[in-house]
């Protein structure tokens, strides 16, 4: 690279697909995400634009290792903020996507492939403004929603990005994406509000696919539409009327003509109401729009192919329904057929076949060997690669040497599988107190399924690690010859989560048991954050999933040890989890000493009112919160009308603030609510000892009293429940020793209250509660909508949608009821009654 010359004539095959700007600015930035994107079309695009897609591909490579040379004829090369491709974003909008990167780390690989399934769409959107002057609105609109669609989404729209696909697929294909997760999610492809950006590339896809696109006007700034007039003939000011010029492009490269249809305004004021120039395109054209139109038997004729092979996709997806619902498990994507679970069983275990044909027979067992870690183990390539292979009987569990990566133990057949805890601080016990949490392990080892054992002993590693390098791609040309040869749309990404999937179903829906054994950040899935598991149910349901796929696949089970899931908790059995589960044993010890104190104290003719009264409502609070699973929030229950003692239903909060944030529905258990009424008439009590020593306190009861059942609105207005609220105290408070002053529930006076027997966080209640219920074989959609883990987009209790919460609300009060009774709650009455 001696010239500028040679290094645009180096450039000139991705000249070609889309505008490069003269001065090459931010050239090395781009390319070095540009480069990834083209790699991964190679597998998706046609023959016959390969060539042009790696001549594109390899001038990127030449490009970045050539850096310095770059930077000597093209000093912008390196690029200079955001602020310098501004003026760059109307003249070649899709070279800008590529200078902005994912805001949010949690979608990148979402959000790579969907650039690369946009890219088709990019180099039609650009073919068509050499063809039509007034047509980059349209591909100035795409390119600036895939710029701004990670930047701070919304909720819902952070959600649909989550369910994309993390591999590239055909603009059709991801259309009929598109449709599907909006559906679910109860989205609409709007250009206006905040999914604007969503709706503009729902739109570009549907033009990729029919060939009409209708573009609105520049004016428009992303708020409210205005109301807009059409000029009259002859008006005043010189304004002219809105005119409609007609006309016909023909194309050069046998496309179809398209027919064009353009609006004509003043030029003086087609821009006047252009408010943000950052979102509308500059003041470059006299025209209000323009809607293009290609001929509806030329697009059919054109995607012919691709409507082919989408028909027999759907063909084969409705079979594969069919093969499913015949099997009674969930028809998903990500879960594989019977005959794609016996293909995969016999790939691993029959390398001579023709479908390895393609694989060097050096490279076989190898290959045989990634293919059923990625199977049986569900864990990423990364840490398949990372794979360790040792001849100790069992893996080091002393914590300042456990092993970060997996395992392979040769003389036992078993392997050893990390887990990454949450992101939380171990609780700190004073004195030699026995144990208060659950211990956590930082990993479990299995027993290696037969398919695995076989395709292992096979190799001779040379050191300690099994693979020398990533089989990925090897993995991947295999499945893609099967796809070829068999009809079937595997892919690694299916097979590694099959597993996992299968564990998850069969562990009552509980994705917690899916995640952890998948080794994944629990912090990315608050039912993980909360929940224990133990190291035996992982195990057992690992067995019972292999055995599950056996069977779907028509091929008898294999014989491994029968491990029988864990019904109770022993204390000393290892988990999985989070680090501050209560054991039951110190919940229980809590509660029978908390019960002695309230007894001891009513009992006692020198006790204070106020150490009787707090003592009993520490009670109540730690009955309320090992329960419910509430979050350990200052107000507890704040208002008396948001529970309905008939049916148990409570409204509460999960933010400890005034504004009732993150609101839902909890169910009371019956003997809670006989506990609450209990302390209701203990509160009527405590009215004459506050007569005497704080009369204020009184009028806060007072206007706790005088509060509607409901809103005094005709609908409910909780902005008008928290100004009465404002006036009282919430349900369950404290007394201060000096003044006897009114206080909330913080979770500090709790803690100390509760003396030393507990010496744990309140919040730990939440870990409790989840955690017991798993143990209980609760459903894992009951569970987390019970503790308000709804994911968002589906409904309030995502597969019980369709029953009214009091019918499986059952399957939750079954459950309570026995964490009630194991735990030792018990109705106390109010130990200022005793007293009298």
């Amino acid at each position: 690279m001696n010239s500028r010359e040679e290094i645009m004539s180096l450039l000139a095959p991705l000249a070609r697909m889309m505008r490069i700007p003269d001065d090459l600015v931010g050239i090395l930035v781009v390319a070095r995400r540009l480069a990834p994107v083209l790699r991964s079309l190679m597998f998706v695009i046609d023959k016959q634009h390969k060539d042009l897609l790696s001549q594109s591909v390899s001038a990127l490579e030449q490009i970045i290792d050539a850096e310095s040379c770059v930077l000597q004829y093209f000093p912008d090369a390196s690029g200079g903020g955001q602020k310098t491709l501004k003026g760059y974003y109307t003249s070649h909008p899709h070279y800008c996507v590529f200078w902005h990167y994912c805001a949010d780390t949690e979608i990148v690989q979402q959000y790579g492939a969907l650039l690369a399934s946009m890219f088709p769409v990019q180099i039609k959107l650009e073919r068509d403004r050499a063809l039509i002057q007034t047509a980059p609105t349209a591909a100035y609109m795409v390119g600036l929603s895939l710029r701004q669609l990670t930047d701070r989404p919304d909720e819902a729209l952070r959600a649909f990005l989550y369910k994309l696909s993390t591999e590239p697929m055909h603009p059709q294909a991801l259309l009929a994406d598109f449709d599907t997760h909006m559906h679910k999610l109860g989205l609409k492809p709007q250009v206006t509000g905040e999914l604007r950006n969503l709706g503009y590339l729902h739109r570009a896809l549907q033009w990729f696919e029919t060939g009409t696109w209708e573009v609105h006007g520049h004016g428009w700034t992303g708020g409210k539409a205005k109301t807009h007039k059409a000029g009259r003939h002859g008006a005043i000011g010189g304004s002219e009327a809105t005119r409609a010029i007609s006309r016909t492009l023909e194309s050069d490269d046998a496309m179809p003509d398209i027919d064009v249809t353009q609006f004509a305004d003043d030029e003086g004021l087609s821009h006047k109401g252009d408010r943000d120039q950052d979102f509308s395109p500059p003041e470059d054209a006299p025209t209000r729009g323009m809607l293009l139109t290609v001929p509806p038997r030329a697009a059919s004729a054109a995607n012919r192919a691709d409507r082919r092979t989408l028909a027999r996709n759907v063909a084969r997806y409705t079979a594969q329904a069919i093969t499913l619902a015949n099997q009674q498990l969930p028809i998903t994507h990500a879960t594989l057929s019977g005959f794609e679970m016996d293909l995969m069983l016999a790939l691993i275990g029959d390398m001579c076949s023709e479908d390895w044909r393609e694989i060097r027979e050096a490279d076989r067992p190898l290959v045989a060997a990634w293919a059923a870690c990625r199977l049986f183990l569900s864990r990423t390539p990364e840490a398949v690669k990372a794979l360790e292979v040792r001849n100790a009987r069992t893996a080091k569990r002393n914590s300042s040497r456990v092993p970060s990566n997996m395992v392979w133990m040769r003389a036992t057949a078993r392997i050893w599988l990390p887990v990454e805890s949450p992101r939380h601080v171990a609780p700190r016990i004073e004195g030699d107190s026995p144990m208060r949490t659950l211990p956590a392990a930082k990993g479990f080892d299995l027993e290696l399924p037969p398919a695995l054992a076989n395709t292992l002993g096979q190799l001779a590693p040379a050191g300690e690690q099994l693979f020398q390098r990533s089989y990925e791609p090897e993995f991947a040309q295999l499945l893609a010859g099967l796809n070829k040869t068999r009809g079937t749309n595997l892919n690694p990404e299916r097979v590694g989560r099959l597993i996992a999937k299968f564990m998850a179903q069969l562990g009552g829906y509980d994705r917690v048991f899916e995640f952890y054994f998948r080794g994944m950040p629990p912090n990315q899935h608050n039912p993980c954050v909360y929940s224990g598991v133990p190291v035996s149910r992982l195990q057992s349901l690992h067995a019972n999933a292999c055995s599950h796929l056996y069977r779907l696949a028509g091929r008898p089970p294999p014989s491994t040890a029968s491990i029988s899931p864990t019904s109770a908790r022993a204390l000393g059995l290892m988990h999985v989890g989070s680090l501050h589960v209560p054991t039951r044993t110190s919940v229980r010890t809590t509660v029978l000493t908390a019960i002695d104190a309230v007894a001891t104290l009513a009992s006692e003719p020198g006790a204070m009112f106020i150490e009787r009264h707090n003592a009993y409502t520490a009670y109540c609070a730690f009955f309320l919160l090992a329960t419910t699973g509430l979050r350990g929030v200052s107000s507890l229950l704040p208002a008396s009308f948001d529970i309905d003692p008939g049916t148990g239903l409570c409204f509460i909060s999960d933010k400890d603030n005034e504004r009732y944030e993150r609101s839902r529905i909890v169910w009371i258990h019956p003997m809670l609510l006989d506990q609450l009424n209990a302390y209701g008439d203990h509160v009527t009590r405590l009215r004459q000892y506050l007569a005497l020593t704080n009369p204020e306190g009184i009028d806060h009861l007072d206007a706790r009293e005088r509060l509607a059942p409901l809103s005094s609105h005709a609908s409910p207005d909780r902005n008008r429940d928290i100004e009465l609220i404002d006036a009282t105290i919430p349900t369950l408070f404290l007394l201060s020793k000096q003044n006897s002053k009114l206080t909330p529930t913080f979770p500090a006076d709790l803690q100390h209250l509760l003396g030393t027997t507990w010496q744990l966080r309140i919040g730990a209640l939440r870990h409790f509660f989840r955690t017991e219920m798993l143990h209980l074989g609760v459903p894992g959609p009951v569970i987390n909508a019970t503790l308000g883990h709804a994911e968002r987009g589906e409904g309030p209790w995502d597969r019980f949608s369709s029953l009214p919460p009091l019918q499986w609300q059952r399957l939750a009060g079954a459950a309570i009821t026995k964490i009630c009774d194991a735990s030792g709650f018990r109705v106390l009455s109010s130990p200022l009654l005793r007293s009298v």
